[in-house]
């Protein structure tokens, strides 16, 4: 699971710690990258993307690592995988 979150100076920051939590309760995997936008208004162009080189990068990184992850549990949780009761 990947969050993309956007609010005032912190970007959604706090948020998103809330919902890693939840994540975590519900069996999912949350990956350690995200994107945190502050400000969107002024961060975001008028088609609603990023501006700054930054957000992009960020962007970059945690696709990158959530593609990893889906590819890992896809193999882990194969038909080998004990069904819980």
């Amino acid at each position: 699971m990947a969050f993309v979150s956007y609010g005032g100076s912190s970007g959604g920051v706090r948020a998103v710690e809330q919902l890693r939590l939840v994540a975590i309760e519900l069996q999912l995997a949350p990956i350690r990258d995200e994107v945190n936008i502050a400000f969107a208004m002024r961060a975001l162009d008028e088609h609603g993307v990023p501006t700054e080189a930054f957000h992009h990068k960020c962007l970059e990184a945690m696709l990158d690592e959530l593609s990893w992850w889906t590819q890992t549990l896809k193999t882990g949780r194969g038909p080998t995988t004990p069904s819980r009761v």
